[in-house]
């Protein structure tokens, strides 16, 4: 929450590298209580063993096994403004994005899904046409996004340059078991913080020893 630089501040402590901040691409946003601004993270082991990631017209949009930092870009490239300065507008809607699972990729999360579903963060969705509901999508959108992905696993290459394709939904989507959840970038954490010596001892802002 930042109470010890705002501790060390408030005593005269000089600050580094406070722009540095890191973005997760994955907290989860809870149905239930959607605008809360604090998030669950989503393990990058969500991603990992093959979750996909869907934007609002059902069309996958990067790399899901990219760093944290490329995939909050393509998020963030969703906004024009964004996408042409590379700056993020604070007083614009954060977007929200989908993280669906098949039922091969979920086993191999198990523990992680298990504890996501019991605090309703991800839900199970039994076929293709219950998906797009949920995503309040056409059935068609959906389906050419995720044959799409079967094909490019197929090949072994995506247009994103994935070239890692676990937990692929099987060949019949409508007979598929998916978990799906929204997610949205959030805060991580700060790079940045208080300015130290090599003995650890706080500094102020012309670099002297703050005694303590």
């Amino acid at each position: 929450t930042g109470d010890g630089i705002t501790l060390g501040t408030s005593a005269g402590a000089g600050i580094v590298d406070m722009d540095k901040v890191q973005v997760h691409p994955t907290g989860w946003v809870d149905p239930k209580d959607p605008s809360n601004p604090g998030k669950i993270l989503a393990g990058e082991l969500m991603r990992g063993v093959g979750g996909i990631l869907m934007n609002h017209e059902g069309e996958r949009f990067c790399n899901e096994l990219g760093t944290r930092a490329y995939v909050v870009d393509k998020m963030f490239g969703h906004d024009p403004q964004y996408a042409k300065t590379k700056t993020w507008n604070v007083d614009t809607e954060i977007p929200t994005f989908s993280l669906v699972l098949s039922a091969s990729a979920a086993e191999g999360a198990q523990k992680h899904v298990d504890h996501y579903l019991n605090k309703g963060l991800l839900t199970r969705i039994d076929g293709l046409d219950a998906l797009a509901n949920w995503m309040k999508l056409p059935v068609a959108k959906v389906k050419a996004s995720l044959l799409e992905y079967q094909r490019d696993a197929k090949k072994g290459k995506d247009a994103w340059g994935k070239v890692t394709f676990n937990g692929v939904p099987q060949k019949d989507l409508s007979s598929e078991v998916f978990y799906a959840g929204k997610i949205t970038p959030v805060l991580h954490y700060c790079m940045g913080g208080l300015t130290i010596d090599k003995d650890g001892n706080v500094l102020n802002e012309s670099k002297e020893i703050i005694p303590g």
